[in-house]
């Protein structure tokens, strides 16, 4: 039992320090397992932003969602971004957007 208690506070810390650097968003498309070459929409928690990509290869076997423009409610016109949203495990849960590293 102190096994468990230690495993998920340790959980937990990885996903606030996680959640600290990026930007959380929820998958609006109905894609439980995303591939290469599908396009993807998500939306912020905290904000009225929809950021459009395309999932792409990540690192080893992970995918990454490359997101290239936002749509502001209120904006007239979608922005270009440059945000990654790593998938790790090829899952959509708890997402977070980061800048884009050349």
């Amino acid at each position: 039992m102190k096994k468990f208690i230690v495993a998920a506070a340790l959980l937990m810390a990885a996903n606030v320090a996680q959640s600290a650097d990026g930007m959380p968003l929820r998958m609006l498309n109905d894609n439980p397992n995303p591939s290469v070459g599908d396009r993807i929409a998500l939306q912020e928690l905290t904000g009225d932003c929809r950021f459009y990509g395309k999932v792409v290869p990540g690192q080893g076997a992970d995918l990454t969602i490359k997101i290239n423009r936002k749509d502001c409610l209120g904006d007239a016109e979608k922005t270009p971004v440059d945000l990654i949203v790593p998938l790790t495990g090829g899952s959509p849960a708890s997402l977070y957007a980061y800048p884009a590293r050349g």
